[in-house]
């Protein structure tokens, strides 16, 4: 882990140059009502595409005699340059930073969460505003309190919100606003954050609707599901509330179902999971996934696959993998390599309605996605062969995965293992040096 270089600096400048007027039109477009639907930008999970670049929650560093650098939390926003795996740089310029707050000094990107692990519910969105070449990230972390960083890469100023919610689900970014589905204790709701305002609004449903989840944005439309598995969406504003498609399942607090659904450019995905399927493995859910064309309602679903574990769409299509568990020759006596989906990723066209494997056979498992733009799947990764120096059984996982559908290549660009106290950790520097019992991979 490096501080920002000026030649870093400039590479990342070159790349958002060479698309900043396309990036000012499309926002620009975005922050008035126009004839053609807003663009939506999608957060996600530890990690977020933007022109070439990925944005991340890294690792804060600890002082140390030998100069080597070690991880201690996942609290500190770095990048890397997509081409260029292992080459991170904080985004703070700071050289005399130690990236938290620590005797009365503050750094914009730390990350103050007390959650000393990765989830699916810690999420990451970049937004390039009309002039800039570098975007601003909005970082949501939560372990019982839910908290926005904010950071803006171009003119190094953050700061810092708590919202009086939990959890955090989903995150969408549109026309000057941030869409969150947010849960509490089991309850949870739809809310907007109005960025130039600095408010927060929530979604009004009335006696009607208990719970809300956030779906999607399409065609200027919030798209939400409520507690009787009904998807409902509404005006940006939150205005005009109207019923969109019944999925025809029991309600949420009968707790013999969990749906997940999703909306993207006209499509809807509706994942019907029993509670039954839960699976041995590291808790590890699979459902049916059906589609439903929204400009077509009335032609029913199509089934696009069961035993689904996880699912993200994006250009109206389905990427997912599904339940394929088995394991090959044991490597050692320690370890077994073990695959839960077959290293397979599967791609449902909407327009065919058809499935073709896009990722086939390959040794790393999909934990869940993050993103596919630009022929490049980000999601995190289980590397069901890597062997352990220290007998321990439990899979290497990689937070950052990238896999290059025209080359049909996969980079491992982040490393971490996991432990059986759940936290993450990472060496950095000679890799001969045993760090908590292992070495770098």
């Amino acid at each position: 882990m490096k501080y920002v270089t000026s030649k870093h600096l400039i590479r990342i400048l070159c790349i958002a140059a060479s698309v900043l007027l396309l990036s000012s039109l499309t926002l620009s477009g975005c922050s008035q009502k126009t004839d053609t639907p807003s663009t939506v930008i999608h957060a996600n999970t530890f990690a977020s595409l933007v022109d070439g670049v990925v944005y991340h929650k890294g690792f804060l560093p600890t002082w140390n005699p030998d100069g080597n650098i070690y991880s201690s939390t996942p609290n500190t926003l770095c990048t890397t340059i997509l081409n260029e795996p292992g080459e991170w740089s904080y985004l703070c310029p700071k050289p005399d930073c130690l990236h938290e707050d620590v005797m009365g000094m503050t750094c914009s990107t730390y990350i103050a969460c007390p959650s000393t692990y990765i989830s699916k519910r810690d999420r990451i969105l970049t937004v390039v505003p009309e002039g800039h070449l570098l975007p601003v990230i909005y970082n949501f972390s939560g372990n019982g309190t839910l908290r926005m960083t904010v950071y803006d890469a171009e003119t190094g100023e953050g700061f810092k919100k708590t919202f009086p919610y939990k959890y955090l689900d989903e995150a969408i970014y549109c026309n000057g606003r941030i869409y969150m589905g947010i849960s509490d204790w089991g309850f949870a709701r739809v809310i907007y954050y109005d960025i130039e305002e600095k408010k927060t609004v929530e979604l009004d449903t009335g006696d009607i609707m208990t719970n809300t989840g956030l779906c999607g944005i399409w065609n200027d439309r919030v798209y939400f599901i409520d507690s009787s598995f009904r998807i409902n969406s509404c005006a940006l504003d939150f205005t005009d509330i109207r019923e969109e498609y019944d999925c025809g399942v029991s309600a949420l607090y009968d707790n013999d179902y969990y749906l997940n659904a999703a909306v993207d450019d006209g499509m809807l995905y509706i994942m019907r999971d029993e509670t039954g399927n839960e699976l041995d493995y590291e808790y590890i859910n699979y459902g049916t996934v059906c589609a439903v064309d929204l400009n077509d309602k009335d032609a029913g679903e199509t089934i696009v696959a069961e035993k689904v574990i996880d699912f993200i769409a994006r250009g109206g299509d389905l990427y997912y993998n599904t339940w394929d568990y088995h394991e090959s020759e044991p490597l050692n006596e320690f370890h077994t390599p073990v695959l839960f989906d077959g290293g397979n990723v599967y791609r449902f066209d909407a327009e065919s309605k058809t499935s073709e494997t896009v990722i086939e056979n390959s040794d790393m498992s999909v934990r869940y996605f993050y993103d596919v733009k630009d022929g490049v799947i980000l999601f995190c990764g289980e590397d069901a062969k890597m062997p352990f120096p220290n007998g321990l059984t439990n899979p290497y996982r990689y937070p950052v995965c990238a896999y290059r559908l025209d080359t049909k290549s996969l980079d491992k660009i982040y490393a971490v293992n996991v432990t059986t106290g759940g936290h993450n950790k990472e060496f950095y520097g000679d890799e001969s040096v045993i760090a908590d019992g292992w070495v770098k991979p």
